[in-house]
Order: structure tokens, then sequence, then C-alpha cells
């Protein structure tokens, strides 16, 4: 809702939120690759770790690590290897169809972020500049969203992406603004046609700057 990003008369504010729209799937009766989304990665448990789930920072971003992803009998201050969801590994489209060559063997509820900013206009502008530049940060913010959430539940491919766009401009006689951008889409588990590990390339796009 538009209260996410901040009441009216606030001072500009931004936030992010995602999940899943509630639904059944049909497990997949193929072999899933299930390295498909997962780095490898090693990490010193802490002295003071009692068996609980730990955050850790990979690549900039802070991931969660379950208890059960540690090597069996792992103890406070060991240095182990495990393996963690790697968001990067996501492929996105707005096809509804995987790429050439390859097969859906597994979809999952609808997955979707959302990314919202708010802020006051000025006297010299009416805010369209300003909403227009958010639009690329914004769009990036949530699919981010969406691409980390697949990646936790097993999936390397969002389906069927979709961006919509919400504004409002009735604050505060119309100088508050909320824009936000919400991404969603069907993630999935994609393959290679009869098997094998699927195998992406990357391009190396800077992120939109606002």
């Amino acid at each position: 809702s538009l209260g996410l990003c901040g009441a009216m008369g606030q001072t500009p504010q931004k936030s992010v939120s995602g999940g899943f729209l509630p639904g059944a799937y049909v497990p997949s009766t193929e072999q899933t690759p299930p390295s498909a989304t997962m780095t490898q990665v090693q990490i010193t448990i802490p002295q003071d770790w009692t068996g609980t789930p730990l955050q850790v920072q990979i690549n900039g971003k802070l991931t969660t690590i379950a208890p059960h992803n540690f090597p069996p009998h792992s103890r406070a201050g060991q240095t182990v290897i495990v393996a963690v969801p790697d968001p990067s590994k996501i492929i996105t489209s707005t096809l509804a169809v995987p790429p050439p060559g390859y097969e859906v063997v597994e979809q999952k509820p609808i997955v979707w972020g959302s990314s919202c900013n708010s802020f006051m206009g000025n006297a010299t502008t009416s805010g369209g500049t300003s909403m227009g530049n958010m639009v690329g940060p914004l769009m990036h913010e949530a699919q981010a969203q969406v691409i980390d959430q697949a990646s936790q539940i097993g999936c390397n491919a969002v389906l069927g992406m979709n961006f919509n766009f919400t504004n409002d401009s009735s604050g505060e006689r119309g100088r508050f603004k909320n824009v936000i951008a919400t991404a969603f889409g069907t993630p999935c588990i994609i393959r290679p046609v009869g098997g094998g590990e699927p195998e992406f390339k990357f391009l190396p796009l800077a992120a939109p700057t606002s």
C-alpha cells in the first residue's frame, strides 16, 4: 500500500518488500538440478554460535544460512564450506516461455517484489522530472526482490515478468509524491531440453541510477 512509503508531509522515505501469492503448485516429476541457484562459500562460524541461523554478507548482500545447510557436526569457531542461494544465477524474462533450447520442469506460485519512494516536490518542478528519474532504479530494486525470493526456493528463472507503476500526488496540495514499482512473475526451474545443468551468460550492465 502507499502507506509503506511514508505518511503525507514526512521527509522522503524509501522501502522495499516482496512475497509470494498463495497458490498450489505441482512438483516436478523430472530430475531437477538441485545446485542450479547455489554457490559454495567458505565461512567461519562465530565463537558464540548456538546452532541458530546465521546472517553473513556475501557479495555485499546479507544472506541467511539455516543450521541444516552446515556440514554435519559443525561447531563454533570452525571454518566450513556451505552452499547458499545465489541470486546472480537467476534468469528473468518478460516472455512466458523459457529460452530457446530450454524447458520448464517446475514452476512455483507467483512471486512479487515492490520498491517505493516518497518525496516532496519543490517550487521549480512539478515532480514529473524527479519521478521519471526514479523509474529505472525502482524497477531494478523491485526486480532484485523477485530474484532474491526465487533463489531462496531453488528456482533459476522467473518467467512472464511484468512491472506496474503507481503514483500518488494527493498530499500537501500535490507536492508530496508516492511512487511505487511492483514486479511480478512465475518462478520456475528450467533446464536444457533432455536434461543437464543450465549454462547462462550474463550481461555486465551497471544498475540504473537516479
